[in-house]
C-alpha cells in the first residue's frame, strides 16, 4: 500500500488546477490538491467520504507540460507507478476548456 499524505490546505500549483479543483467542487465532488502519495505529489484527488478512499486522481498539464519531453517522460513514469499503486489517474490538458 502507498502512504498518502492529504492534508487539504496545500498550496496549487497553477492557476488552471484552480479552476479545475473549483468546477469540480461546484458539481459536488470533494477535492484535495496536492496529495502526497510515495514521495510523489497528485494535482488533485476526488474524495469519496463515504467509501474513506480516493476515486480519482487527476493530473492537471499545462503549458510547461508540452513544452518538455523530460517532463511528460517522468510523468508517465510517475503515473504508472501510482497506477500500481490502485490508483485511477487521468491528464487533462489546459489546451481544452472548462
Amino acid at each position: 500500500d502507498s502512504e498518502i499524505n492529504a492534508e487539504t490546505d496545500n498550496e496549487f500549483d497553477s492557476d488552471f488546477e484552480i479552476e479545475v479543483c473549483d468546477k469540480l467542487r461546484e458539481r459536488g465532488y470533494e477535492v484535495h490538491n496536492q496529495i502526497g502519495v510515495s514521495g510523489y505529489r497528485i494535482d488533485l484527488g476526488i474524495y469519496d467520504s463515504k467509501e474513506s478512499k480516493y476515486i480519482l486522481g487527476i493530473e492537471c498539464d499545462g503549458a510547461a507540460y508540452h513544452g518538455s519531453k523530460s517532463a511528460r517522460e517522468r510523468d508517465i513514469h510517475r503515473q504508472r507507478y501510482l497506477e500500481s499503486r490502485g490508483w485511477n489517474i487521468i491528464r487533462i490538458c489546459i489546451y481544452f476548456t472548462i
